[in-house]
């Protein structure tokens, strides 16, 4: 029994040796673990960071583009007015020019007209140097026109 006791003593030694070998591998592979898992929850962490960034982001995005449709419809009334108001504009430029050439019209009309009554005065101031003549020689003269 001694040999029975002594290749247990053996395999006791070599299993508490193992057992040894099997807790310090434990207790690195313990610490290994540890520090995956605190990268694993620094990478979750920041995971969860750039989601919230993410949907940050996105809500900005559809803000952005609401506001971006409501100022294109703006611009499309803007643009129609634009328009409308260039019509409107070249619309009364031509109805000026019309206007313009009609009173240029009426301008010339009066400056003929000044001249027309021009030259009836100075016939009606011929007629009453005629008449005065007339009067003269009738009165002085004894001259008869007639």
């Amino acid at each position: 029994m001694l040999e029975n006791e002594k290749i247990l003593k053996d395999n006791d030694e070599k299993l508490s040796e193992k057992c040894k070998n099997l807790e310090k591998e434990n207790e690195i592979l313990k610490e290994k673990v540890s520090k995956m898992t605190e990268e694993c929850l620094q990478k979750e962490n920041a995971c969860q960071e750039m989601k919230k960034e993410y949907d940050s982001i996105k809500l900005a995005y559809h803000i952005n583009k609401k506001s971006y449709e409501d100022v294109k419809g703006q611009m499309k009334l803007v643009q129609s007015r634009l328009k409308y108001c260039s019509e409107t504009t070249n619309t009364l430029k031509r109805q000026y020019e019309i206007k313009q050439q009609v009173v240029n019209s009426y301008i010339e009309d009066v400056a003929k007209l000044k001249l027309q009554i021009t030259d009836l005065e100075q016939d009606n101031n011929k007629l009453h140097s005629y008449h005065a003549s007339s009067y003269l020689l009738e009165r002085i003269f004894n001259i008869k026109i007639g």
